[in-house]
């Protein structure tokens, strides 16, 4: 802000034909300190003052300032403990599926997320950031993937063919928010948003798992590799009982 301010200082000087030292700025208007009426809007030196005969002086303000994290120290390797993020926004995600298991077909029923960020400013944002990350997990998860050919040349990559979540697919959404306030985050805020994404794989894997049975611990899990993990399962029991 500082530094803002002796920027438009020193535009106003010019048109106001006084020192710079001279003028404050205050209630979106720069003024000579002594005379509060002569004086600037903002709006006419921020970019820029240009006079009636349309010379211009001085360009775009632009306030410079510095911060850097305080109190932050490495991992320990021995206890495992240290600071070394500013802040951590903790969460857990949960999801219902329906799975089809003569063929694998499957739909997300709901996805669950709560997660404490600090104070919420913006509700509507807020539940929007997640709820946008939610449905990136589960469609990366589920259904997003590259596929090569014998030359190592990328088959799907149109939107056509990469098969993204589309509308009409879309689950439940479900987000709650615990507000503890972070004590040097901006209005007790703290970072959301990516957390909606980071616990969708493992949200879907574990309900997958629970569903047919089988471990599943690789992505994107599709109707054809739950089909295939099925069907190898099937395969395993049936050769066991032979060989007994």
């Amino acid at each position: 802000v500082h530094d803002a301010v002796v920027q438009i200082k020193h535009v106003a000087s010019a048109p106001l034909r006084c020192p710079e030292e001279d003028l404050d700025v205050a209630g979106r208007r720069v003024f000579i300190r002594d005379d509060p009426e002569q004086g600037l809007d903002l709006s006419q030196v921020v970019l820029g003052y240009v006079y009636d005969n349309g010379n211009a002086i001085g360009g775009p303000v632009i306030g410079r300032g510095k911060y850097i994290a305080r109190h932050l120290s490495h991992i320990d390797p021995e206890t495992g403990k240290g600071r070394p993020g500013l802040e951590w926004t903790l969460g857990a995600e949960g999801v219902e599926v329906e799975v089809d298991l003569r063929d694998g077909s499957f739909r997300v029923l709901k996805a669950v997320c709560s997660m404490d960020v600090g104070r919420i400013i913006n509700p509507a944002l807020a539940r929007g950031q997640v709820v946008g990350a939610m449905a990136m997990g589960i469609g990366y998860t589920t259904r997003e993937a590259f596929l090569f050919d014998s030359r190592e040349r990328v088959t799907n990559g149109k939107l056509r063919d990469y098969t993204l979540l589309r509308y009409g697919e879309h689950p439940e959404y479900v987000v709650e928010f615990v507000e503890t306030p972070q004590g040097d985050g901006p209005f007790g805020a703290r970072g959301l948003g990516e957390q909606g994404i980071i616990g969708m794989p493992g949200a879907l894997a574990a309900a997958f798992s629970r569903a047919i049975g089988i471990q599943m611990n690789a992505l994107p899990i599709t109707p054809e590799s739950l089909w295939s993990a099925m069907h190898r399962d099937a395969n395993l029991k049936e050769h066991t009982v032979d060989s007994l």
